[in-house]
């Protein structure tokens, strides 16, 4: 008698085959890493193929391989950190109006991204590295509000830690 697993997941369940007179061919299940699971259909999935996750105390942690954490780490190097720094009194500026102020600043001449990672720090996405460079070049941006700050993009940047003064005030 097989033991019944319940997962809330219907993509980490194992796929019911109708039953036949011959026995079921065992298939070969091959494990994949987690971006090929995550990138295919959901019924295609079995709770075998995924990475065995580790947990240690309340994070969960995947193993990916160098390669692939190499390879995604290309899709950044256009990025950087902004801070803003808000007058006192000021109001917080929504992120929206914040974008439109930098837009008219740097004038990119492609589609970019200003993603919000909390306690004043954006992750700003260019798509271009002559966009990147031109924002990078301007330096801290003067807003009615305060002040933005930029700092090199790096991995694993968590707010509130300390980023190095990266242009000085003349």
């Amino acid at each position: 008698m097989g033991t019944n697993i319940v997962c809330p997941w219907g993509f980490l369940a194992e796929t019911v085959m109708p039953t036949t007179n011959m026995p079921p061919a065992q298939p070969i299940l091959k494990a994949r890493t987690f971006a090929s699971v995550v990138s295919i259909p959901i019924e295609d999935v079995h709770l075998s193929q995924l990475p065995t996750p580790v947990v240690r105390g309340d994070k969960t942690y995947v193993k990916i391989s160098e390669d692939l954490y190499q390879e995604q780490l290309k899709l950044f190097q256009n990025n950087l950190l902004g801070r803003l720094l808000l007058k006192k009194g000021s109001t917080p500026m929504k992120t929206g109006a914040l974008k439109s102020c930098l837009e008219d600043a740097w004038r990119p001449t492609a589609p970019w991204n200003l993603v919000p990672i909390g306690k004043g720090y954006f992750d700003i996405h260019f798509n271009t590295e002559d966009d990147m460079r031109r924002a990078w070049g301007g330096g801290t941006c003067t807003l009615a509000t305060g002040l933005f700050r930029l700092s090199k993009w790096t991995p694993d940047f968590k707010p509130g830690d300390v980023l190095p003064q990266t242009h000085a005030q003349v």
